[in-house]
């Protein structure tokens, strides 16, 4: 690859990857027979308490997780640059970002997360096949490491566990 071709808007390409937006989980049939007991108990209970504006959310929650399952990720292109992240359209600029941290316990969890400054959510970026020591030789040079996580976020490892 020609330097020519390592530039981009915001400097030059020091790593780059893909990985999809979500994780699409293989569900077994225990899981959707587990689901409709759920969600029928929780309809049973709307219908008992006459809460009906829960049993509307229950519905709509429902709604959601079918079709997120019936759609494919997207991928989403990653890039380290001199100047920042890019990821998909977005650029994040290192002056933004606070720290970041690396969560490694391979086949289950490979994902890099970004702290940002601010009241802004932190970023996971899925490593897929990426080492994760070069990554962070390369992000050493730029931000802080935070050592003291040691999990992925609650949320991240909900949504994992519940296969959602």
């Amino acid at each position: 690859m020609s330097e020519e071709s390592k530039k981009e808007d915001h400097g030059q390409i020091l790593m780059s990857w893909s990985f999809p937006e979500y994780a699409k989980y293989r569900r077994s049939v225990g899981w959707y027979v587990g689901m409709v007991i759920v969600v029928g108990s929780l309809l049973l209970y709307c219908v008992l308490t006459a809460n009906f504006l829960f049993a509307v959310i229950v519905v709509m929650m429902l709604m959601v997780v079918v079709f997120h399952n019936l759609r494919e990720p997207v991928r989403v292109d990653f890039y380290i640059t001199e100047d920042g992240l890019k990821v998909g359209e977005r650029f994040y600029a290192w002056s933004d970002i606070k720290n970041f941290w690396i969560i490694y316990q391979p086949p289950e969890v490979k994902t890099l997360y970004f702290d940002f400054k601010g009241l802004a959510p932190n970023l996971p970026v899925d490593l897929q096949d990426q080492n994760p020591i070069k990554v962070r030789e390369v992000l050493l040079r730029f931000l802080k490491e935070d050592l003291t996580r040691e999990r992925e976020l609650a949320g991240d490892e909900l949504s994992r566990w519940l296969k959602i």
